[in-house]
């Protein structure tokens, strides 16, 4: 092939598209048909008329077999067309006869005419005969002729060159060149194959685009099914949000909706969908309607229709219940006939729906065990995927795709995406595997430097999930997110963080810690990984150390605050005044700060039985920014509530929630109304001894009603986000209840598995989750395994119904250890 610059037929072939559409169209198609029939070279017509006569494509390599040397190159080019006509599905592309025929028509190039060029690429594409070579031929050929080239045979010539993934970009841009001078010559069959190839070809001309848009949105009528898929496909496929084409699509399709086929309407959907105009389809009655009973027109035996359309219609299986059931059921007749595609394609479209169809997901695993050696990497873990979203634990499938995935891993076939979602979904279903495990780390620490940031960050989550510490495995990956460390983005520095203090390498995380800090790209649950793990460690120097930093930072005075009391708390008297000597610029906000100071100035600290239950808040007005919700909040306090009294702080987080937050039409997180008197009452008829243990402290307004209600309990209160936690402190030691409730910083899993070292002897009373409805049973569970509960504890969920928990309500409701009840309040 020669470079782009041996191709002049573009400027010609705009002049002579140009001039012959200024004659209306019809002289330019004479002036191509008069062309070719004064460029074709002479040829056999013994062999010719038998060439036409013929429709086996065997018989026709029979006649070229016993008539090569009288064949030329058009002779050729029309048995071959007519070989790929007929023969493309029985004729097997190595056929030798086959090779020797297309060799024949390629020849002598110069003897071909543009029809015969066109002839011969779309027959290589029907026969799927991809030589790089033999289209460079062609390609040579057809610039030569370019201004005699049809409109028709431009379309296919592009169509050819798709079909084949051959992205000539110089040839094609001669080719699309000229086709953009011609598209009012083109019918609606020619558009509809030409913004396909395009699409195929990722050869994103928008010139071209808009103009098979504009000239195809008067005749999209005339669109049959697949040329209507087919186009809004192209244009979801190149992002080309053409309304105008997009509005005529979608009314043409609503006329035509009972001749689609499936896959067709998969096609659509799916497109109008990534161009945002899915409600153009699916809020259509009719269309809807025939969605609904198309289970009964799915062809027998061609299962992938199915998968494909679970797959496109996504974003309708999400609104529509009766769809989604019919095509569950269609699926469950035919699970029989599914291939592993069929079965990983079917599940992800379910999961990704967030839909739970028990009787489908009992069927594929079944399905898919049976033939689980055919499962290629990414079907497996897409499998895994699909299982772990909807919380679905399938034990014999999960053994079965991990006992493969460790043999195709060992085999070195595993690429590093479909590992890390592997990893990823057996960690977030909590199933340990050793064996896969160690086939994980063992890719992992062999080919670290082809995984992407996102791949390195889940893989280094399952790792420390599960608890897998492989010393290699370790070392090598946390040398590669330091090398890549630039490419992360803040929540994947989030997950490393976490993931590399749960598998015992602090050192690693202080470095990851110290360059997201210094490149601005350091997130709070970041901060607050290693924030909970020198508090898990009793480091009660770095915490002050982290802490006086986020002084100077975004979390203002609250930081401040909680660092002096730490240091104060722990009976570092010297420390707490060396530090507040240092705080000048906070001083004057602060007022807690003077307070502290006030009570170490005796050289003592204070007693655990006064310890810091002041009524002195700081000024927080740039916690989180100015205009964050906790400063907003936290101000509304300061000025509307009284010091040391926890129900004037509660009802002023109330009114400034009604006053301040519902007008400008936004929602604060807390259990207040109807649901504070729930959780107040529900634990009156808690055991008299032990403790309550809060999951998701939030700004603590729960925490402190808990208190109010029962002021000689003792509260533990766990936040995953460090900010609210800090929040959540300066508003328990303004309300003068810093020493009945205790604010634990981290994920739930970490800080529960370390309560009964903190807390010797732990009993529970009761537990109020108010984390996410995906932990419930997790964590409730893990409480259970330490044997920490009183019999008789009370135990309140919130927002079991809406967003929802389902699998913790039927597991509860299973467990004859529970008297379950569910409570609705609006």
């Amino acid at each position: 092939m020669q470079p782009s610059s041996t191709y002049k037929g573009t400027a010609v072939a705009r002049a002579f598209c140009n001039a012959s559409g200024s004659d209306g169209g019809k002289a330019g198609t004479l002036n191509y048909r008069n062309l070719l029939r004064g460029n074709r070279a002479p040829s056999s017509s013994v062999s010719k008329q038998e060439i036409l006569r013929s429709q086996s494509a065997e018989h026709l390599l029979e006649i070229f077999k016993q008539s090569t040397a009288e064949l030329d190159g058009p002779a050729s080019a029309a048995a071959l067309y007519r070989v790929a006509k007929y023969g493309s599905a029985s004729i097997n592309a190595n056929d030798k006869q086959l090779q020797a025929l297309v060799g024949c028509c390629l020849r002598h190039p110069e003897d071909l005419c543009p029809r015969d060029i066109t002839d011969i690429s779309w027959s290589l594409a029907q026969l799927r005969i991809v030589d790089t070579g033999m289209m460079a031929t062609i390609s040579q050929a057809a610039v030569a002729q370019i201004a005699m080239i049809e409109p028709k045979c431009l379309v296919r010539l592009t169509w050819s060159y798709a079909k084949l993934r051959i992205a000539d970009r110089p040839f094609l841009e001669c080719i699309l060149a000229t086709a953009l001078g011609c598209i009012d010559e083109m019918r609606q069959l020619d558009l509809a194959h030409l913004i396909w190839a395009v699409a195929h070809l990722r050869f994103n001309d928008r010139p071209l685009l808009v103009a098979v848009a504009s000239a195809a949105v008067p005749i999209c009528s005339d669109y049959g099914t697949q040329e209507l898929s087919n186009t809004a496909w192209a244009c979801a496929k190149l992002q080309f949000a053409h309304q105008p084409l997009l509005h005529a699509i979608t009314t043409a399709a609503r006329k035509k909706c009972p001749q689609f086929r499936s896959q067709e309407l998969a096609n659509l959907a799916w497109a109008c969908t990534v161009l945002g105009s899915s409600d153009a389809i699916t809020t259509d009655r009719n269309l809807t309607a025939h969605l609904e009973v198309l289970d009964f027109e799915f062809e027998p035996g061609v299962p992938a229709d199915l998968s494909g359309y679970t797959t496109g219609f996504v974003p309708i299986l999400l609104r529509d219940r009766h769809l989604m059931q019919a095509v569950a059921d269609a699926c469950m007749n035919k699970i029989p006939l599914f291939n592993a595609q069929d079965c990983s394609n079917t599940v992800w479209a379910f999961a990704s729906s967030r839909i739970r169809h028990v009787p489908l997901m009992h069927a594929v695993p079944h399905r898919s065990v049976e033939q689980i050696q055919e499962f290629f990497p990414k079907e497996l873990s897409i499998m895994a995927w699909s299982f772990a979203t909807i919380q679905l634990t399938q034990r014999n499938l999960l053994q079965a795709i991990a006992s493969s995935a460790t043999r195709l891993m060992r085999g070195g076939n595993f690429d590093q995406h479909s590992l890390a979602n592997t990893a990823w979904a057996f960690a977030t279903l909590l199933h340990r595997d050793p064996q896969l495990l160690d086939a994980i780390a063992e890719n992992a620490a062999g080919s670290h430097s082809k995984a992407n940031t996102q791949d390195l960050s889940n893989t280094l989550w399952a790792l420390a999930t599960l608890r897998a510490q492989e010393a290699r495995c370790l070392e090598a990956m946390s040398a590669e997110v330091l090398r890549k460390l630039n490419e992360f983005r803040v929540q994947e520095i989030e997950m490393t963080l976490w993931s590399l203090v749960r598998l015992g390498n602090l050192p690693v995380a202080e470095e990851v810690f110290r360059q997201a800090e210094s490149n601005g790209r350091l997130g709070a649950l970041g901060f607050g990984a290693l924030l909970s793990e020198y508090e898990r460690r009793g480091d009660t120097h770095n915490q002050v150390r982290l802490l006086w930093r986020a002084a100077a930072g975004e979390l203002g005075p609250a930081a401040a605050s909680v660092a002096a009391a730490r240091y104060a708390t722990s009976g570092e008297v010297h420390e707490a005044l060396a530090m507040l000597a240092s705080s000048t610029g906070h001083e004057k906000k602060n007022g807690l700060l003077a307070r502290i100071a006030t009570a170490c100035g005796s050289g003592s600290a204070p007693s655990s039985s006064t310890r810091l239950c002041t009524n002195i808040m700081p000024d927080m007005g740039t916690l989180l920014g100015g205009d964050s919700k906790a400063a907003l909040l936290l101000r509304y306090v300061q000025s509307n509530a009284r010091a040391g009294d926890a129900e004037s702080i509660c009802a002023a987080v109330e009114r400034f929630s009604e006053d301040v937050l519902k007008p400008a039409r936004q929602w604060f997180k807390i259990a207040g109304g109807d649901k504070a008197r729930l959780l107040t009452s529900g634990f009156a008829e808690a055991p008299e001894e032990g403790l309550f243990l809060e999951i998701g402290t939030y700004m603590g307004y729960s925490a402190l009603k808990l208190a109010i209600s029962q002021p000689s309990r003792r509260i533990i209160s766990l936040e995953v986000d460090p900010r609210h936690a800090l929040v959540a402190q300066c508003l328990i030691m303004y309300a003068g209840r810093g020493h009945q409730i205790d604010v634990l910083n981290g994920h739930s899993q970490d800080v529960i598995e370390c309560l009964p070292e903190r807390y010797p002897g732990m009993k529970l009373a009761g537990i109020f989750m108010d984390q996410g409805g995906f932990r419930f049973w997790q964590d409730l569970s893990e409480v259970r395994s330490m044997c920490q509960l009183l019999p008789g504890a009370v135990i309140l969920a919130d927002n079991v119904l809406k967003p929802g928990a389902p699998l913790f309500l039927w597991r509860l409701h299973r467990d004859a250890s529970f008297q379950a009840e569910v409570v609705s309040v609006e």
